[in-house]
């Protein structure tokens, strides 16, 4: 379902979340609004592509995300989320692609650690979501993890 930069506004319908065989959502450039954490995204087990960056989406990244199992791609950049990202993500064993910049997340030593067990990770934005927070040095980055990983933004964190 390709519906960006249509000027939607409003919450997503519930109802949005039983098109069990969608394999692409993409929302973005909107003005669409709303806690996400209150979606159900469980039944869109097939999913591999969500798009719903630059709208005006609040709460935290849903844990039924997580239930998407074959997810490569997941775009949720420029809203008005918060809090952590959770070790749930790494059940996401196909996500390549996570961009979550533009967002009021913390805690981003424990986001780092987290990511750097997605081992199919090749792109990661992270710029502008932990604003006053500290960097962990780059030794504290530097271990096992990110095998794949081609780029990693966290400008302005």
């Amino acid at each position: 379902m390709l519906l960006h930069l249509n000027n939607l506004e409003g919450p997503l319908p519930p109802s949005l979340m039983n098109c069990t065989n969608l394999i692409e959502l993409n929302l973005g450039f909107n003005r669409l609004d709303g806690n996400i954490s209150e979606l159900s995204f469980s039944k869109l087990d097939q999913l591999i592509k969500l798009d719903l960056v630059s709208n005006r989406f609040s709460g935290t990244m849903p844990k039924s995300l997580y239930s998407c199992k074959y997810l490569k791609a997941v775009r949720l950049s420029g809203n008005d989320l918060e809090g952590q990202i959770q070790p749930e993500i790494v059940s996401l064993k196909y996500l390549s692609f996570l961009s979550l910049g533009r967002n009021r997340l913390t805690n981003v030593t424990g986001a780092i650690h987290i990511l750097m067990r997605l081992e199919s990770l090749r792109v990661v934005v992270l710029s502008n979501s932990f604003l006053g927070e500290e960097l962990p040095d780059g030794d504290a980055m530097i271990g096992s993890g990110f095998q794949n990983l081609r780029l990693f933004g966290l400008a302005d964190c």
